[in-house]
């Protein structure tokens, strides 16, 4: 008699876990059903398959909701994933419908570096001024030192400024204006990169041989700067003078090189 009861007692225990677990399935369901892509994408953190595949997905064998991409790895656009958060981060937006270059601003959970020999001996500026709207500190501590997602908004400010007082090929405009082909896309999103994304390619450049500078070319112009005088540069080589590797270049009559980066 004792062993039937307990036998009941273990199965009406199943019987609730069950019916536990199936509530929490059929939850966790409708949560994804009603969920935006960006929830989604959320609630789907990258890992590897039973294939060996980088991917994102609910779970183990759902529906693949999209390719992931490894820091140091190859991007989409052929250049290399410098840096991934996985729950995204803000793109700064710039100027209303309308406005010569508007985007609207939007969430990205990567930024993509493009190594280009030919983007050497680029001057920031052509004269000394200081351009309104763009991120703007005088301490390599001070916090805006390590912005992610400001590059973009700011290189387009720099780029009608330029065009308005009649510059060309300044570091700003040759990253707006470039273009790279990777398996019949074309990718034209490309940007100057702040000073906190230029730092993240800083960081990896132990890992990407590519991004080790050649011989004499250890300075990077990033889209921000400290005042009229001077614009941030990214020291690759490294320096204990300067914090984070970061130093002021005189905007009219020094040149630098760049990478353009794209935010996605």
């Amino acid at each position: 008699m004792k062993t039937t009861r307990n036998i009941v007692l273990t199965l009406a225990l199943l019987a609730c876990i069950c019916t536990s677990a199936l509530s929490e399935l059929k939850s966790s369901d409708a949560a994804w059903r009603s969920a935006s892509d960006h929830e989604k994408l959320k609630m789907s953190p990258c890992h590897w398959d039973e294939t060996g595949r980088y991917v994102r997905s609910y779970t183990p064998g759902a529906p693949q909701l999209g390719t992931c991409y490894r820091p140091g790895h190859p991007g989409p656009a052929g250049g290399i994933i410098v840096y991934h958060k996985h729950d995204g981060f803000t793109v700064q937006g710039y100027g209303n419908p309308g406005d010569l270059g508007y985007f609207a601003s939007y969430t990205a959970y990567y930024l993509e570096a493009m190594p280009d020999s030919t983007l050497t001996n680029i001057a920031w500026s052509t004269t000394r001024t200081k351009i309104d709207g763009i991120t703007t500190f005088f301490s390599a501590d001070d916090p805006l030192a390590s912005l992610i997602g400001n590059g973009r908004r700011d290189t387009q400010l720099l780029v009608n400024h330029f065009t308005r007082t009649g510059q060309r090929g300044t570091a700003a405009q040759r990253c707006a204006d470039y273009s790279k082909t990777n398996s019949g896309t074309v990718y034209r999103d490309w940007f100057l990169p702040s000073a906190g994304e230029m730092n993240e390619i800083y960081t990896m450049q132990g890992q990407v041989a590519w991004l080790s500078p050649q011989r004499g070319a250890a300075w990077f112009w990033t889209s921000s700067q400290t005042d009229t005088n001077y614009a941030w540069q990214q020291h690759t080589h490294g320096d204990w003078r300067y914090p984070r590797n970061l130093f002021g270049g005189f905007k009219a009559n020094a040149v630098g090189n760049v990478r353009p980066v794209r935010a996605f």
